[in-house]
């Protein structure tokens, strides 16, 4: 049986965040601040970075995913950003509670850097680039986890009649199973968002991601969802990702946050 110390410890982080970033979060607009844009809740990260000296928090409340019958849950996978330029920010991503059927516990921890290349505060293309590093700090129970890292390309333009496109190649060295050392994987998406009504926006994405190594079978998802932003520095969101192909994950839902001081 887990101590309530175990427990309350991934609350605890999930409520300070919480509350932190909502006290910072300043509803009034900032004409010299380029709009919040975030890498959720899509899974197609963004070309645009966090303003110089601004914080922003991005998370999953909490996730939902069935996979073969069977139901895993996450809670308050964050992603923490601080833009340390103009044209760009550093990420450190959290997973701070997770539990599956076998285990429980928090998960790894990830560190990118994103670089704006160019498209930051005008022009209608963006491009970036952002290398990132996975520590294996998961919980023993949860299965063995290594260290991982990669590069992720975002591209975002906007299309006729206001639609909002986004592009991203990913490459990724990731752990294979067993003793079978390292395969290359190779992530791509595209997804397409639009002002639906009463600010509401949606988006529809379709993810692919393919491994290298000899188990590796293609993964794809078809993904929605609807995002609610509050002013100019708060983002609610609620949406899901549905399997196309047999490998990849038959459901996930998940309600989110996103918040900028």
């Amino acid at each position: 049986m887990k101590s309530h110390s175990t427990i309350k410890t991934p609350l605890v982080i999930f409520l300070g965040s919480i509350v932190a970033l909502s006290a910072a979060a300043d509803p009034t607009p900032d004409p010299q601040v380029r709009e919040m844009s975030t890498d959720r809740p899509d899974r197609t990260e963004s070309a645009y970075t966090v303003p110089h000296r601004h914080f922003q928090l991005e998370t999953d409340l909490v996730a939902v995913t069935q996979e073969a019958g069977e139901r895993s849950y996450s809670f308050n996978n964050m992603n923490l950003k601080y833009g340390v330029s103009t044209d760009s920010d550093l990420q450190l991503i959290v997973e701070t509670f997770g539990k599956d059927p076998d285990a429980g516990g928090v998960g790894n921890t990830t560190v990118r850097y994103k670089y704006n290349l160019f498209g930051n505060d005008s022009g209608a293309v963006a491009l970036a680039l952002m290398p990132y590093v996975t520590l294996p700090t998961q919980d023993r129970s949860r299965g063995e986890s290594w260290l991982e890292g990669g590069l992720i390309v975002p591209i975002a333009f906007q299309a006729p009649h206001d639609f909002s496109i986004g592009l991203m190649l990913e490459i990724d060295r990731v752990r294979g199973s067993g003793d079978a050392g390292y395969d290359t994987q190779i992530v791509s998406s595209i997804t397409a968002a639009h002002e639906l009504v009463l600010g509401l926006s949606g988006y529809i994405e379709f993810f692919s991601q393919a491994s290298t190594g000899a188990a590796g079978a293609w993964e794809g998802t078809l993904d929605a969802g609807i995002t609610l932003p509050v002013g100019e520095s708060i983002q609610w969101d609620i949406g899901a990702n549905v399997a196309i192909s047999p490998a990849a994950e038959d459901f996930t839902g998940f309600l989110g946050l996103s918040l900028r001081n």
